[in-house]
């Protein structure tokens, strides 16, 4: 039984630096020592302090170093660039496209920022992962919104007519101009943004339910009337006439 010295255990429990993966994404060659870091998701600057503290660790980067030397040939899946001196091979330039795509037919290297090398060169360039995601509304915003699918649906019971947050029925520009009237807080937004603020709210569906007159039934001449006073006193949508 191995039992781990209080030394030992701190090493196993330092936090690994993680690589800086935009640089990696605009230089798209890499030696193979450093390509094996990244499979890993290690700062290659770092990976041999790791491995020196940890013969766990020590053991995968040696034995995904031999796989892809094995692959480095005419006939192999990883394309080599330049050669280098040591015998290991470890410092010979390899093609990070190939590389990756390799060890992920292995299903070796689930970090998504690696599964991202194997792209297109500089398909992600300049893109920073935030941009990729949906932008997240104002919490004032969230609130009207809550109110108006409320009011939507009220009324549309009202009516007999069919509502659903799944299928919702008009386009999105449509449902645009009666927020833009509801309620103070849904005002002056523009579309992409009013669209993109919508990701997690509702569907639309499309076919049969892009009536455009679907709101207009519901709120008749309301449809298009502004609010008087936005801030101070509950827009006139939200009472009946």
């Amino acid at each position: 039984m191995n039992i781990s010295t209080p030394v030992e255990q701190a090493k196993k429990n330092v936090k690994r630096k993680k690589p800086t993966w935009k640089f990696y994404l605009k230089n798209r060659n890499a030696s193979l020592h450093d390509a094996v870091a990244l499979s890993m998701n290690i700062c290659p600057l770092h990976v041999d302090q790791y491995i020196d503290e940890n013969n766990k660790l020590k053991k995968t980067f040696n034995a995904r170093l031999k796989a892809a030397c094995l692959e480095m040939n005419d006939t192999g899946r990883i394309k080599l660039v330049e050669k280098g001196k040591l015998g290991n091979k470890s410092d010979w330039i390899v093609e990070l496209t190939s590389f990756v795509n390799f060890f992920i037919s292995r299903e070796i290297g689930k970090n998504k920022k690696f599964r991202l090398l194997g792209g297109e060169p500089n398909a992600h360039v300049g893109k920073s992962s935030k941009s990729l995601k949906p932008i997240k509304p104002p919490m004032l915003f969230t609130a009207a919104l809550m109110r108006l699918f409320v009011e939507i649906a009220r009324r549309a019971q009202k009516e007999g007519m069919c509502f659903s947050l799944d299928e919702m029925p008009g386009q999105k520009k449509d449902l645009l101009l009666l927020a833009d009237v509801f309620h103070s807080d849904l005002m002056g937004i523009k579309e992409a943004t009013f669209v993109s603020y919508l990701k997690g709210f509702c569907k639309f569906s499309g076919g049969r339910n892009q009536e455009t007159d679907f709101y207009i039934k519901l709120f008749g001449s309301d449809f298009l009337k502004p609010v008087s006073h936005p801030k101070l006193q509950t827009p006139g949508l939200l009472k009946d006439k």
